[in-house]
Formats: C-alpha cells, sequence, structure tokens
C-alpha cells in the first residue's frame, strides 16, 4: 500500500510569475541536499531525475543562483492536473506537484466538470500510467463521465441477467445428487444425524464472484456521480437509476479488486462492463496515477460550443476545424500541408475565421511584459493568414480570449500604401459555467451588428 504524502507544491496553470523555493523552503518539503554548498547541483539532480513528469505537465523547471543561494523555479503551462515526483538516486516519494485551474474552484474541478458536461463532448484526462500519485487529498480528474457509461452498461448487464454455476453446500433428508458420503460416515453413528446427508450441489446464481468485483465498482463510481465533481445537473439525473441498481444488489457483497479479469466466454455485454470498470479501476482508485487535462483544448471546444448554438439561431453557419489544403506538392519536408483554423462562421458571403487561445491576457490587460506582446503578436499574425483566404473586403477575423467578463474590443490594421484594412475582433469568453450565457449573449450580439448589416 502506498503510503499518504501530503502534496509538494501547488501552481496554477498561465500564470506567468513562477513559484520560487529557496533552500529553506525545500527543506522543508523534503529535499534535504547533503552538501548545502552544493545544492545548485542536487536541484539540477532532482530536475533531471523528473524531466519526463515535468514534459508530460508542461512544467518549466529551473535553479537560478548557485551554491547556497539556489533557488527551484517551477513555472505552469496550459495543462492542469497532477505528477508523483522523486529524489535522490533511490527515487524515494517526495510528494505530488499540482495544477489548479487558473478559474474557478481553487481546491479541484468541480467548474471544470461543469464545463465539460455544458459542451456535451466526451472530454476526458491523459494518465501518466506506471506513476501513481501519493497524496489521497490531492486533486482528482472529473471521472464522472466513466462512471456514467459505466452505469448504463450495468443497468444493461443487471436487465439481460449474468448467472454462473457456483458450489453450494447443503443438508437433505434422502440422498440425492452429489452426497458427500466421507462426511456422512464421520456422523453415521449418531441417530439424530442418521437422515442428514451432506450435499453439494452447482447452481445457477447471480452472486458470484465476478458480480460482487462490478458491485465494488459500482460503488466507485455512486460515490463519483453523487459527489460534487458531478455537475448538479447529471446528479439528480443519475439519483434514480443508482438507487434502483441499490435495492437490486441490496443481498449482494462488493469485492475489493484491482483489476478484472477478462475472459474468452464473456458475452458482448459482459465484456463492454468489465473493460469500462477496469478503466475506472485503473484512473479511480485512491492513488490513482499522475494526469492532466488540456485547459486549451477544453477552451477550444467551449468557444465552438459557443458559435454553433450562435450561429444555428441566426441561421448562419460554422465550422469547426476546416482545412485549408495546399495545392502543389511539397517541395521541402518542412512545408506545412494545411492551415486549420479553430472555427469558420459563414453569414450570407462573409467568411470569418475565429480562433480561441487560452492565454491570460485578457486576465492581466496591464501586462507590459516580452511575453504579453510577443504572444500576442504571434497569435494575430496566424488569424491573419486565415483571413487571407476569406475574400472578404475588408478581411475580418475574431480572436477568443479567456476574460473575467465578457468583453469585445475592435483591432483595425491599415495599409497606407493601398488603403486595405484587416479587422480583428478580440473577444473576451467567461469561462465558467454561469459565464456561458453572457458570453453567448455578447457573441450573438457580435454577430448581429458586425457581420449580418
Amino acid at each position: 500500500m502506498i503510503k499518504d504524502v501530503p502534496p509538494f507544491a501547488y501552481l496554477t496553470a498561465l500564470n506567468q510569475e513562477p513559484l520560487v523555493l529557496d533552500a529553506k523552503s525545500i527543506k522543508r518539503k523534503g529535499l534535504k541536499p547533503t552538501d548545502t554548498r552544493a545544492t545548485d547541483q542536487f536541484l539540477w539532480n532532482f530536475i533531471t531525475l523528473n524531466q519526463k513528469k515535468f514534459e508530460f505537465l508542461n512544467i518549466s523547471a529551473t535553479v537560478n543562483g548557485i551554491g547556497r543561494r539556489a533557488q527551484l523555479c517551477l513555472k505552469a503551462g496550459e495543462y492542469v492536473g497532477a505528477i508523483p515526483l522523486q529524489q535522490g538516486a533511490s527515487g524515494s516519494r517526495l510528494g505530488d506537484l499540482i495544477v489548479r485551474p487558473r478559474e474557478g474552484n481553487t481546491g479541484g474541478m468541480g467548474d471544470f466538470s461543469e464545463l465539460i458536461w455544458l459542451i456535451g463532448e466526451d472530454y476526458g484526462a491523459d494518465f501518466l500510467e506506471g506513476n501513481p500519485l501519493t497524496s489521497v487529498q490531492g486533486m482528482k480528474p472529473p471521472l464522472y463521465l466513466e462512471a456514467l457509461k459505466f452505469v448504463e452498461a450495468f443497468q444493461l448487464l443487471i436487465k439481460n441477467g449474468w448467472n454462473q454455476f457456483r458450489i453450494t453446500s447443503s443438508i437433505v433428508d434422502h440422498p440425492s445428487g452429489n452426497i458427500q458420503w466421507n462426511k456422512y460416515a464421520e456422523t453415521y453413528h449418531q441417530v439424530e444425524n442418521r437422515f442428514r446427508f451432506p450435499q453439494k450441489r452447482s447452481v445457477l446464481s447471480a452472486d458470484h464472484s465476478e458480480m460482487r468485483q462490478l458491485k465494488y465498482v459500482f460503488e466507485l463510481c455512486k460515490h463519483e456521480l453523487r459527489s460534487n465533481n458531478t455537475p448538479i445537473g447529471l446528479r439528480i439525473k443519475m439519483e434514480s437509476p443508482l438507487a434502483i441498481i441499490e435495492s437490486k444488489l441490496a443481498a449482494l457483497k462488493s469485492e475489493e479488486v484491482s483489476l478484472i479479469k477478462m475472459k474468452r466466454n464473456d458475452n458482448q455485454i459482459v465484456r463492454m462492463v468489465k473493460e469500462i470498470a477496469n478503466q475506472i479501476l485503473r484512473k479511480g482508485a485512491p492513488h490513482s496515477f499522475g494526469w492532466r487535462m488540456d485547459v486549451a483544448e477544453l477552451f477550444e471546444r467551449y468557444m465552438q460550443r459557443i458559435l454553433n448554438e450562435t450561429a444555428n439561431e441566426l441561421g448562419a453557419k460554422f465550422s469547426r476545424n476546416p482545412r485549408i489544403t495546399r495545392k502543389k506538392h511539397r517541395s521541402f519536408p518542412w512545408q506545412l500541408n494545411h492551415l486549420e483554423p479553430d472555427g469558420i462562421l459563414q453569414v450570407g458571403n462573409n467568411w470569418v475565421p475565429i480562433d480561441a487561445k487560452y492565454k491570460m491576457h485578457l486576465y492581466q490587460k496591464m501586462g507590459t511584459t516580452d511575453y504579453f506582446k510577443e504572444t500576442f503578436r504571434r497569435d494575430v499574425h496566424q488569424l491573419l493568414a486565415y483571413m487571407a483566404f476569406s475574400g472578404n473586403t475588408p478581411a475580418t477575423g475574431v480572436l477568443c480570449y479567456p476574460s473575467y467578463q465578457a468583453e469585445k474590443h475592435q483591432l483595425s490594421f491599415r495599409n497606407p500604401m493601398n488603403d486595405s484594412v484587416c479587422t480583428v475582433f478580440l473577444v473576451g469568453l467567461v469561462f465558467k459555467p454561469e459565464g456561458y450565457w453572457d458570453s453567448k449573449k455578447m457573441m450573438k450580439q457580435l454577430v448581429e451588428e458586425c457581420f449580418m448589416s
């Protein structure tokens, strides 16, 4: 059993201010160099030991300073999740490094679970197999989608029935079937036992080992679907099916298991239930593996959901991730095969490319560092490349960032040599469940005022 270890540190996704740990801080967290004069080399060895894990979660880990004054600097990217860290040549467990979402409840994934449910797509986490987390109390990925799949499949299995032969022992008053004569002979001399025959029978029953193991998985799913990690709308919806399954399996004891064995003679429904159950056992155990979720991809799908509903309401057409292909063959291996904006909005003859970027520009509007300037320049240049294919005059595009409030800003670029104009609408979307309707209302106004008038 893995010993529970407190988390090593918490980071926030997209935070440009790194977490800086000095010599005293790293000692309190369990990193104790044998020679304090070579603290910098010790920290570099620590980074090298955990390099693959840092890369998995896109953590920038560096060392500032030399000798005793060396500091460990950690900065998170666009992923949220958790990874287990190790130290020393022995690889002893140090604790989990947890990256929390910038938006919503910093204590967990509640708001993100609501967003995934709102988007209505099967969006899950990536796992770092073979690297179990060391903190039971650490941040867990939302597993309600897998739990929902299991409950639906388990309902079908219970409806169709799944019986197996099991051996039962009983006492009968006359010889029939498989009598255990050796046991009978041991008690035959007692008059009261002369007509008590120990019998073994094979009977078909739903109370067998594999069904008990599936009930254990059901209990894990029940806990997940009733927790705050599950959107409240889904919690209410699933309460009745969970109660029905509980009543049907009330007499069945659960059997704890780490993995359910697949068998060749399993029918299609049983195999499907077992496969989903094993996914949950790997991901939803008290000590699950290191994991990550790409918040940038989730924000892109959030934007696409808003645009798709807006287009349907206004009689427009929205295309997700269309490809602008290259005509001729590649002359060089580094040439692009295609361009792919996050979406294209077609309103009449207007062809408007839309790109979503999960960056912090509208969270920190007064940011003056080179990071803000250069990343925004690259984003605008990318959008301008898509706008070159629109055929509109003037060319128009939309660039979406997460923001504290729904907002829009118009940026116009003019070429004084030929008076050509390109217009970029910088749109802030509230990346929270409660901000969805405000973001959609603002996007609808933008489409009506700027692209339909």
